[in-house]
């Protein structure tokens, strides 16, 4: 073989592994910007799901008490749990942008799994924190 047939050879072998390494690249990508993401949100994203699932059950039955009884207490306790929603606002500020840089809603379920988890809430426990009593 002459040195130019070696040349072009070599020249599209190498072409033919950058290509190889780039189609690897492009597939993979996501999985370490997931992983990076979910490790560096999750406490911030745990806090601010706790902090919204009180926010809405203190509304609802601050509600239901205006609704039963409208009295200067009911009317200023409903006052204080709509102005506690804004922890709900906060939290999904914080969830899209996270879908923004590319986390899905099963990747956000699953931050919220591990909240849990890290908290080692029993499910007796987890049940009266979404429970809603009338």
């Amino acid at each position: 073989m002459s040195s130019l047939n070696i040349f072009k050879l070599n020249k599209i072998l190498i072409l033919l592994f950058v290509l190889i390494i780039g189609i690897a690249i492009g597939s993979t990508w996501k999985i370490p910007l997931k992983f990076v993401l979910i490790n560096l949100y999750q406490n911030q994203y745990s806090n601010l799901v706790y902090k919204c699932d009180n926010s809405m059950r203190d509304h609802f039955i601050a509600k239901a008490e205006v609704l039963k009884e409208i009295t200067e207490d009911t009317l200023e306790n409903l006052d204080q749990a709509e102005l506690s929603l804004i922890d709900c606002h906060e939290y999904d500020l914080l969830r899209k942008k996270l879908i923004t840089y590319g986390l899905t809603s099963n990747d956000l379920s699953y931050m919220g799994l591990k909240a849990i988890e890290k908290n080692k809430i029993d499910l007796k426990k987890l049940v009266e924190i979404h429970e809603i009593l009338y």
